[in-house]
């Protein structure tokens, strides 16, 4: 998948804090920022960074379609491209307050579904617990085939509000990295 060209992550860092990351050079858990990235700068250990983080872009980045008012630091929302192949896509949400039941969420919501994709969205817990992911494919296919954009905001609201039953679970990752030790080998 190409990258729109110009579109930069600039100061948005949300994989960064979201992504739970365990490969042998990096682990860190969901939901925390990551010990090499600063706050609006990024990563600080790019040249080493891991291939699950240099390989992986948001939907923002390679769609044009999305304005810039998409990018996920601006909307709170993270798109995630999980198999575009297979017509998967996650919606992470990483603040709800922002942007999760406005129209303009309902009419990207609605833009995938309509296209056949898989949608689900993903609510962050509390820092180091798994997401909670809920597949809206099937309550999606009637408000989306009537174009009822209140249908489709009812059943984003209807998904936030389940969350009270959900049951959080550890990631059981803690933070740990080499990276740094990578950084310093490569320079010398």
């Amino acid at each position: 998948m190409s990258l729109v060209e110009g579109r930069v992550c600039g100061g948005c860092v949300e994989c960064c804090r979201f992504i739970a990351i365990d490969t042998d050079g990096l682990q860190k858990p969901s939901n925390v920022l990551c010990t090499h990235c600063s706050e609006g700068v990024g990563c600080e250990v790019y040249s080493v960074r891991p291939s699950v983080c240099s390989g992986w872009h948001c939907l923002w980045r390679s769609m044009p379609q999305l304005s810039d008012d998409w990018r996920p630091d601006i909307s709170g929302i993270v798109i995630r491209p999980d198999d575009i192949d297979r017509n998967d896509v996650t919606f992470t949400i990483i603040d709800p307050l922002k942007r999760y039941l406005s129209e303009g969420f309902a009419q990207v919501i609605g833009m995938f579904a309509q296209a056949g994709y898989s949608v689900r969205v993903q609510f962050m817990g509390l820092p180091g617990q798994l997401p909670a992911t809920l597949d809206l494919t099937s309550q999606l296919k009637n408000p989306v085939q009537q174009r009822h954009l209140n249908g489709v905001l009812t059943v984003l609201a209807n998904a936030r509000d389940g969350l009270s039953a959900f049951s959080w679970r550890s990631d059981g990752l803690g933070m740990r990295s080499d990276l740094l030790a990578r950084s310093n080998s490569v320079e010398t």
